[in-house]
């Protein structure tokens, strides 16, 4: 299950990135909720601190996407406490607005412990939609021998910035020569050219080393 690692820094600019207008908070709620985060299950940890978050995100309820969140913190004799969370986004969108227009509005103990996981997504989710393209030139491979072992090397800790950023190949034709019986993808936003925006789950690729290229057709953007 993938680790995202938040600085107090982090956090703090979670917390201030309100989204700044209300298109903007329903296009990022309506994408998540058509078309689901980055990842469906992952972890938060709170560096600094002895808090860490575990999220699962699916549409048990009517179809809607409801959030799992386990909350999971340590005491001073170092003894793990958790809590349960069910928090569907629909509940979730009410309840954020309600709080922003409202500075006396009455919210309850399960939103407050929300807050951060599903301020994270929504902070990424707009991040990711409105971010620029980084175009980078691959390195060009001098070896000829593997060494890379048959171990899985697919990541798992991911940190604020990496979670919003997006890359394409300079030239995304080229083709490689693949020395591994297979590799992670992780998942992450597509943008098509009819201007919609649709996100994709991770994947693991097995090359065709005959043809020196993915057997995978598609596309894929960090």
């Amino acid at each position: 299950m993938e680790k995202v690692y938040l600085t107090p820094q982090h956090i703090q600019e979670i917390g201030k990135g309100n989204i700044p207008t209300a298109t903007d908070f329903n296009e990022v709620w309506k994408h998540i909720s058509l078309n689901g985060f980055i990842f469906n299950e992952f972890w938060i940890i709170c560096e600094d601190s002895n808090i860490k978050y575990q999220v699962v995100i699916d549409k048990a309820i009517d179809f809607m996407p409801n959030v799992k969140i386990k909350k999971v913190w340590y005491d001073k004799n170092n003894l793990a406490h958790h809590l349960n969370i069910n928090m569907p986004i629909y509940v979730f969108r009410m309840k954020y607005i309600e709080m922003i227009n409202n500075d006396k509005a009455d919210i309850d103990d399960d939103f407050k412990e929300s807050l951060i996981p599903m301020m994270f997504m929504q902070y990424t989710i707009y991040a990711l939609l409105h971010r620029e393209v980084e175009i980078i030139d691959p390195e060009i491979r001098t070896s000829t021998t593997s060494t890379t072992s048959k171990k899985s090397h697919k990541k798992t800790r991911y940190s604020l910035t990496e979670c919003i950023k997006k890359y394409q190949h300079k030239n995304k034709n080229k083709k490689y020569e693949y020395h591994v019986e297979s590799f992670p993808r992780r998942g992450g936003i597509r943008h098509y050219k009819s201007g919609k925006v649709g996100t994709f789950s991770g994947t693991i690729v097995r090359p065709d080393k005959n043809k020196g290229e993915s057997t995978s057709n598609n596309e894929y953007t960090l």
